[in-house]
């Protein structure tokens, strides 16, 4: 018997730690899952700001737990403790202004995001008092458990963030439509408003679901034209996406820049003024739009480089000698009085270009509004703006040196630092797919029909009982970058009318190499772990992986049936590929091909890897700024496609291809802006900037083959 009790208190000493593991491990998750949820909920600034002081003062009176033995009236209720009446007293007042600041209740999915982060907090902290009670047990100081404290008091940390629009993005969504295709099509209805700035928040878009179905919009850069011609108009420059529900509405805050100082900004709250221009000669125009596309594009493009030299010169300390302390405000002076200055900008606005003594009569009309200044102050306010004016230049410089980029046209938005100590400049991050949200596809069609396949039959491979099936290449233009040019391959069948066949798929697997330069670091990159691929499948670099569009499949109602590769072991499963329109082939729908690294940003994933794995250094010691240097990975994706009947099933066939994506890169060095300045000149750390120049892609076909 002994034994027996024994042996059931040793097992529950590790049952016990392990449902306080789940538990905790289940209420981290729910506590990033209702930030994310409050993140994409993100009210008016006003009803943000007013939200958020609700939370925390909420957080707060969580934490307040009242002592019964403090209660005045002896009654030793622990709600009476004056310590916990304050907190309640504290969030109560929080309560009642938030919703005075928002009585249409545009707020309440925010707010409701943030009360189920709280409750998940409040449960975490029971199954952590559990784990921590465990530790003095036998058995119970296991590493599991140390690990699980651990995660989980970080979790409870995460609580204290405060939700912010996603990272600013440089680069254009791919794959979901955009607002002005969403808004032509009916689906949904924008209103805008303006916030009284004239960078950085400038104005909110509420984006508006009209239909029955949930549906994701792509946000791209855009400007912001004043339709009536009496405001500014606004180049913002940061792409993001947006998921909603049906007939679900949201607030989506646009950070961008002013373009016309001779103009005043749209006031807070003015609904209707600013039209959205995404620069595009394909998409739907807004007729109250007056910027032609191609004067649009031109104003985003050398908007994006401001940024980005902005955030360079700050990273290389360039900025430290300014008048301003917060890198805020100083990224936000050099950008706008560089983009007022520039006279390319004012051909195409209208208004003049900005000089020094524009500045100046700023400076002065801000500090005199205080009172006269003394001859010193006068003197030392002067410099101040000789230093700016001087900053703001070098930004120009710095911007069209980005533009130029040796001769190449640079991508916006593609430098990205490798060092840990330096993070990446915020504007030029690429945001992760989000989950649930669409997964990038190849650019839009062109007309051109695809080539056929050398040594292909004319007319078509024959598949006895079932058509023809074809194969061909060609290239993917986006009419959005035409830096983006991709060879793509094409693979869809004819039909024969005496087919029984209820159905056709095909099935996609690939296995991917890389080289650094003339190296092969496949091995390398695969230390660690699956990698993104750029239309977001997980690969495991090296081997053979299932490659199929997941949100496509998810859109579907019936679940499509999935198949292993023939002959694969272990097994390597992929769902179907998404049917689409074959170029130039009216009625043909089969697999389009285009991957693509380079402008999807999925080469960051790499870069980063290697850098961390000592193949592409991320910092260098001396007195000397190191040399630029150039270098290349090339990407190889060996496909296998196969061909099946649905209904009845069976394999019809095989196609091999091999895609060659070679991408060249640019390495810069700067200053690390947190060294000691006071430092011996040997010493200084230089850290290293990755940016992404070019991608040049081809296509080999190999031959058709039977199903095993």
């Amino acid at each position: 018997m002994c034994l027996r009790i024994a042996a059931l208190l040793l097992a529950l000493s590790f049952v016990e730690p392990r449902v306080a593991y789940a538990d905790a491990k289940a209420d981290a998750k729910d506590i990033d899952k209702a930030y994310k949820e409050a993140q994409e909920n993100i009210p008016d600034k006003d009803v943000k700001e007013k939200e958020d002081q609700l939370d925390k003062a909420a957080q707060k009176n969580d934490e307040t737990k009242g002592d019964p033995a403090k209660d005045p009236n002896g009654t030793k209720d622990p709600a009476k403790d004056p310590a916990k009446e304050e907190a309640q007293k504290k969030e109560d007042a929080a309560r009642k202004e938030a919703d005075k600041a928002d009585p249409d209740k545009t707020g309440a999915p925010y707010r409701k995001a943030l009360e189920a982060r709280r409750e998940a907090c409040k449960k975490l902290k029971e199954a952590l008092d559990k784990l921590r009670q465990r530790l003095g047990t036998p058995f119970g100081r296991t590493e599991e458990n140390l690990n699980a404290i651990k995660a989980a008091e970080a979790a409870r940390k995460r609580q204290k963030n405060v939700p912010e629009p996603p990272t600013l993005s440089m680069v254009a969504p791919q794959g979901a439509p955009t607002l002005g295709t969403l808004v032509a099509s009916g689906k949904i209805k924008i209103d805008s408003r303006g916030t009284g700035e004239t960078i950085g928040h400038v104005a909110d878009l509420k984006i508006e679901n009209s239909t029955d179905l949930p549906l994701t919009c792509a946000i791209p850069p855009m400007i912001l034209e004043s339709g009536s011609g009496k405001n500014q108009h606004y180049a913002c420059p940061s792409g993001q996406t947006v998921a909603l529900n049906p007939h679900q509405t949201k607030t989506v805050p646009m950070n961008g820049v002013c373009l016309n100082r001779n103009k005043p900004p749209v006031g807070k709250g003015i609904s209707g003024d600013l039209v959205i221009n995404e620069a595009n000669p394909t998409a739907p125009q807004n007729p109250n739009s007056h910027l032609p596309p191609a004067d649009a594009d031109k104003l985003l493009r050398i908007c994006t480089s401001k940024y980005n030299a902005a955030d360079q010169l700050q990273k290389s300390g360039a900025f430290k000698n300014l008048p301003y302390h917060d890198p805020q405000k100083q990224k936000d002076i050099v950008v706008q009085w560089s983009t007022w200055c520039d006279p390319r900008i004012s051909q195409i606005t209208g208004a003049p270009p900005a000089t020094k003594d524009d500045l100046k009569k700023v400076v002065y009309k801000q500090l005199e509004s205080k009172g006269p200044m003394p001859p010193e102050t006068k003197k030392k306010v002067d410099q101040g703006i000789d230093t700016i004016f001087e900053k703001v230049e070098l930004t120009t410089a710095k911007a069209k040196d980005l533009e130029q980029a040796s001769g190449e046209n640079v991508a916006p938005g593609t430098s990205f630092n490798v060092s840990n100590e330096t993070p990446a400049p915020e504007p030029q991050r690429q945001e992760k797919p989000k989950e649930g949200t669409a997964s990038p596809s190849p650019p839009p069609h062109t007309e051109e029909k695809p080539k056929p396949v050398p040594g292909d039959p004319e007319g078509g491979i024959d598949i006895p009982g079932h058509g023809k099936a074809h194969r061909g290449t060609g290239t993917r233009d986006n009419p959005k970058d035409p830096n983006d040019k991709r060879a793509a391959f094409y693979l869809w069948i004819t039909i024969s009318k005496d087919s029984k066949c209820k159905g056709y798929a095909w099935y996609q697997y690939v296995n991917v190499t890389v080289k650094l330069d003339d190296t092969d670091v496949t091995d390398t990159l695969a230390k660690d772990g699956k990698i993104k691929s750029s239309i977001g499948t997980d690969l495991v670099l090296g081997k053979w992986n299932g490659d199929y569009h997941k949100e496509d499949e998810k859109k579907q109602k019936t679940k499509p049936k999935h198949e292993s590769m023939p002959g694969s072991n272990p097994p390597v499963d992929a769902g179907p590929y998404a049917s689409r329109p074959i170029d130039g082939t009216p009625g043909a729908e089969g697999l389009i091909d285009a991957p693509n690294w380079g402008n999807t940003g999925a080469w960051k994933e790499l870069v980063t890897r290697l850098a961390n794995r000592g193949k592409i250094p991320k910092k260098r010691t001396g007195e000397d700024q190191p040399p630029d240097s150039t270098f290349t990975l090339t990407i190889t994706s060996n496909f296998r496609d196969y061909l099946y009947c649905i209904d009845p099933r069976a394999c019809l066939g095989w196609s091999e291809e091999t895609y060659v994506e070679t991408l060249k890169f640019k390495l810069t060095w700067a200053l690390s802006p947190d060294v000691d300045m006071d430092l011996d000149k040997s010493q200084q750390v230089w850290v290293s900037t990755v940016s992404f120049v070019s991608s040049d892609s081809k296509v080999t076909f190999g031959k058709w083959n039977a199903c095993p």
